[in-house]
């Protein structure tokens, strides 16, 4: 089975505050609920997954589209679905989150909240600055995750971009899976290939890529790259 997933016409976030992350009542679109689907199948039954969303760049939607994963995951599930935040651009308003977590700040019950989705919940980033990669520990990620499989079915992560610069890898490498978020012209092969080697030598495992604000053509390139994904 080909691991490619494509979703058309995506549109990207605003920077705008808010409260609660951008949910919705209303069925998702086909393409994200062919995502979910798609999802689903990565796993064993009754078993609870961790899963990462990640963009080559910044400003790519990647927080529409984790947003967009998750309400459609709640639609495809009997369980709760956790939706945490891993960015650090200026989102503190909702106080402790995802840093304050990891690093010991905070317990489960004092940064998870509810959406307006029913079984949505949500995690926000958090009151500390983002660390840089090397600060984190890999096996207080692994317990974190643990954990939090434990209260969901399925924990979606909105991943900092694709950089050395940032805690993607570290986080991406601790999770049952990554999706990479390629915008349509955003990205090109030699790039995309780089990403993909970088996850991997991580130990992070790319299940699939979200090819965002496009047609319905998937570029050669791609089914290359996630051909070799296959489990």
């Amino acid at each position: 089975m080909e691991n490619l997933l494509v979703v058309k016409e995506v549109s990207t976030t605003d920077s705008r505050p808010r409260k609660k992350p951008r949910t919705s009542h209303v069925l998702p679109s086909r393409h994200y609920r062919a995502v979910a689907a798609r999802l689903l199948t990565l796993r064993e039954p009754g078993m609870s997954k961790t899963i990462g969303v990640a963009s080559s760049r910044i400003n790519e939607g990647n927080s529409t589209v984790v947003s967009n994963i998750a309400v459609a995951l709640t639609h495809a599930v009997e369980g709760e679905v956790l939706l945490i935040d891993c960015v650090e651009p200026v989102r503190r308003s909702l106080g402790s989150g995802w840093f304050d977590l990891v690093f010991g700040n905070a317990d489960l019950m004092d940064v998870v909240r509810e959406t307006d989705t029913p079984r949505l919940f949500a995690m926000s980033a958090g009151a500390l600055l983002e660390p840089n990669a090397a600060v984190y520990n890999r096996n207080r990620l692994l317990n974190v995750c643990q954990m939090l499989k434990e209260h969901f079915e399925f924990v979606l992560f909105d991943l900092p971009s694709a950089d050395h610069m940032t805690g993607c890898y570290p986080i991406a490498s601790v999770l049952d899976g990554v999706v990479m978020n390629i915008k349509a012209g955003g990205i090109n092969s030699t790039r995309a290939v780089q990403i993909q080697n970088e996850f991997q030598t991580h130990g992070a495992h790319v299940v699939g890529a979200v090819l965002t604000q496009t047609q319905s053509y998937v570029p050669g390139f791609l089914r290359a790259i996630f051909r070799s994904s296959d489990t």
